[in-house]
Parts: structure tokens; C-alpha cells; sequence
């Protein structure tokens, strides 16, 4: 949890000059320097007005983080003015409030498109460098057609399950979600049966 907590406010490699990471981060004056950034990709509706504490370049894109945000008709715009910048020499941090799913979606598409990962890799390579990453399921939707685009074919399924469609990469988690719902709900409902039930026998014993 404290790993989590503390990744959450830092700022993560994802190659030599692209990073990704929360509001925290870049609103370090420290964290900025040291890294040398140049630019940022600030895709938090909430962060619009956002200022840095030192001078950089920034691209502002406002998106929320839901499930019903359609990110697929945005994700070349944004992944070739990642690959840009990096061409020019930049060094550029992206960004949303957190770093968990608007963030990550855009580094992992631009890891399929400008490093010709699979998807899967790609999500696996940010992962293992920011392990509180969690795209949502519909960034999941525009991800899985974004690398049909751009390779013909999929190395990451969408999946339904009772929470909806899930990519194939979450499968073991959403199993165990699903494990866990499924418990609550049950206990849920059998103990509304039982209080209906004693409602009534009280009911019938006291006419």
C-alpha cells in the first residue's frame, strides 16, 4: 500500500525521454529539473488551468476518466505529438490527475505505435515501471482498436464478465473481483430473504 501511495506522486520512465505520473510529480519543482523536462501532455479535464512550477511546453487535452470517454479518435493525434517531441530532443512527462488510466492508456498506445510493441507488451512495460497503472475498460475498447490499426490483429482480447467487458490482461484480478462480488451479493440477498421472512412470520403470528 505505502509502494502504491508513493508511486502515485512520483514520476515513471517509460523510455529514456518519455515519463508518465500523477498531478503530485509535476508539481515539483525538483522533479521537473532533475528529469529535465521539456514538455507535458496534460490529458485531466479537472487540471486544465493547471500551472508548472517551472517552464514547460504543454499540450492540454481534456478528458475524463470514464468508461464512456471514447479516447480511440484521439490516441494518433496524441501519441505522434509524444514521438515529436522526443524527435526534436524534448523530454516530455504525461500526465493526468493520478497517473492510473488517462495517462497510461496514451504511454501504452504510443508504445504500440512509435515502438511497435504488442499491446500487451506495451501494457506489461508500463506496469513493470508504474504498477498502480489501471486503464479503464473503455480506454481498454479504444487501446485493442487503436493496435488493430496499427498491426492488423490483437494480442489483447476484451472479455465479459458480469462487471462488463474486461481486456484479457486483467482476467486473474477481474476473476477475483468477480469471486468477491458474487459473495457480497449473495450475503446481500440472503440476509433481505431472512428479514422478509421474519417480517412476515411476525406479521402472521401477531393478526
Amino acid at each position: 500500500m505505502k509502494n502504491s501511495v508513493k508511486q502515485m506522486s512520483s514520476i515513471s520512465s517509460i523510455t529514456e525521454e518519455v515519463f508518465l505520473s500523477g498531478v503530485t510529480a509535476v508539481a515539483s519543482e525538483d522533479t521537473l529539473t532533475k528529469h529535465n523536462i521539456t514538455h507535458s501532455l496534460n490529458l485531466a479535464r479537472e487540471l486544465q488551468d493547471f500551472e508548472y512550477p517551472v517552464h514547460v511546453e504543454c499540450l492540454r487535452v481534456s478528458l475524463r476518466d470514464a468508461s464512456d470517454e471514447d479516447l480511440y479518435p484521439r490516441l494518433h493525434d496524441l501519441v505522434d505529438h509524444i514521438h515529436q517531441v522526443v524527435g526534436r530532443g524534448g523530454r516530455i512527462v504525461v500526465h493526468c490527475v493520478a497517473g492510473i488510466s488517462r495517462s497510461a492508456s496514451v504511454c501504452i498506445a504510443y508504445l504500440v505505435k512509435h515502438h511497435e510493441m504488442t499491446l500487451n507488451d506495451a501494457y506489461h512495460h508500463v506496469l513493470d515501471r508504474r504498477e498502480v497503472i489501471h486503464p479503464n475498460n473503455g480506454f481498454w475498447q479504444s487501446l485493442v482498436q487503436f493496435e488493430e490499426d496499427i498491426r492488423g490483429s490483437n494480442s489483447v482480447q476484451l472479455m465479459p464478465f458480469v462487471l462488463g467487458m474486461v481486456p484479457s490482461v486483467y482476467e486473474q484480478d477481474t476473476e477475483l473481483c468477480i469471486k468477491r462480488y458474487w459473495m457480497d451479493e449473495l450475503c446481500l440477498m440472503f440476509l433481505f430473504h431472512l428479514l422478509v421472512l421474519t417480517v412476515q412470520t411476525a406479521a402472521f403470528f401477531f393478526m
